[in-house]
């Protein structure tokens, strides 16, 4: 009975291998077809190779793809959140941006690096800029692309690009009229 089981498990373990192997021989000929395609300017009439590919592993295997995990990535590297804070930091009390009121730009990153101990290190101001923000401006900065942001200038120019405007530096925020 053991000897039987053994030549079942090896069977199915070979069938496995042939199985993965067509899978790999579909694969690379979907994706040629599609580097083809796509090189030459021609569209692909049917699905997608990667839908293709999918309905391949489900239907030979019942394997289904991985769905993207729903969830807020930090735009800076995941390393920012092992920097110690200073010790009896606290974040002072200052008026949130929200990016809706006019407010420049200027003067936020002013008062955040001013009001703020965290100053002196340009990971910090990083990590914790986003506790300055609040509406949407906090929703701007929560879709920046994951790991999108490695530095205080590049944080600092993505903000002024999104909320800089030449009137409310000026501090001339009310409206124009014709």
């Amino acid at each position: 009975m053991a000897e039987e089981t053994q030549v079942t498990y090896e069977e199915l373990i070979g069938e496995l291998k042939k199985k993965y192997d067509e899978v790999k021989v579909l694969s690379a000929d979907l994706i040629g077809s599609f580097h083809e395609t796509r090189s030459h300017g021609i569209e692909m009439e049917g699905p997608s190779p990667r839908i293709r590919i999918c309905t391949i592993l489900k239907d030979q295997f019942g394997m289904m793809p991985k769905r993207k995990a729903i969830g807020y990535t930090k735009p800076y590297p995941n390393e920012y959140e092992l920097i110690p804070l200073p010790p009896k930091y606290r974040l002072p009390d200052f008026t949130k941006f929200s990016g809706s009121d006019g407010s420049s730009s200027i003067e936020h990153v002013s008062r955040y690096l001013c009001a703020s101990m965290i100053s002196a290190s340009d990971r910090l101001r990083v990590r914790y800029f986003s506790q300055s923000l609040t509406g949407s401006a906090f929703g701007w900065y929560t879709s920046l692309p994951p790991n999108s942001i490695q530095t205080w200038k590049q944080l600092e120019e993505r903000f002024h690009e999104q909320y800089h405007s030449e009137a409310s530096e000026a501090g001339d925020t009310s409206p124009t009229y014709r």
